[in-house]
Formats: structure tokens, sequence, C-alpha cells
């Protein structure tokens, strides 16, 4: 989970650190009939935090069905985060595609006023108002 936060860091550096360290990634672990969902969040340079949410259990018997409202309930709960983290994710990725083009315009007018002047027959040269005959 760590690399997919630092990946999506490093693909979208041109953002503000702010957008960014509003990010976090959800983890889902299966193990039988017990489900686990952990999260992850970066809020400073290497500095992530790790926890589990919540862990669910699906019914192996009819004794045991009353807990597929709590699944059905945490699956909702993960859809609306999941939600979140897909407008956030797209607006720190538009955010970061602004700031790039800003970049390559003003790379592209740095370039433009310092263009010299040339053609076909190379760079024009100045010709000097009197030429001296030694």
């Amino acid at each position: 989970m760590r690399d997919v936060l630092y990946a999506f860091f490093s693909s979208n550096a041109n953002a503000s650190d702010d957008d960014l360290h509003e990010m976090f990634v959800l983890g889902f672990q299966s193990w039988g009939w017990t489900h686990q969902v952990y999260g992850m969040d970066c809020k400073a340079t290497n500095v992530c935090r790790y926890g589990k949410l919540c862990t669910t259990v699906l019914p192996n018997s009819t004794r045991t069905l009353a807990c597929l409202e709590a699944f059905y309930i945490n699956m909702l709960n993960i859809k609306a985060t999941l939600s979140h983290i897909c407008d956030k994710a797209n607006e720190i990725a538009l955010t970061h595609a602004r700031a790039h083009r800003r970049l390559k315009r003003r790379e592209e007018e740095i370039q433009a006023e310092h263009a010299e002047l040339g053609g076909c027959f190379g760079e024009i040269t100045g010709t000097p108002e009197k030429k001296r005959r030694n």
C-alpha cells in the first residue's frame, strides 16, 4: 500500500503537498470467512499511518446469518470512501496537469524571448559602421 501511495505522489509531483497528503489508500484482505479492511495515508514526507479499519465475518451457517447486515454496512461505507478517493485523485491529477501545462508555457515563452534570429543562411550578424584597413 505504501508503494501505491508513493507511486501516486511521484506521478503527481506538481500538485500541492497539502492535496497530496489528504490522499489515502484502502487494502482488503480475506482469511476464510473473515474480511479485513486496512487504510494507509501519508501525512508528511516518509511518515505513513497504517491501520485496520474494520473486520467483518461472513456467515458460514444459518445461525450467523445476522452478520450480513454488518458486512453490507461496511461495504456501503467502503463504497462511499472509494468514491471520495476517486474524486480526490482526479482533483489532484487535474491540479498536476494544470501546473505542468503552466510550467511548459513559461518555458516556451522564455525560449521565444531568447530565440536568436536566423534562417537558412545562419545567424544574422551586425555590420560594422566603419571597416578598418590595416
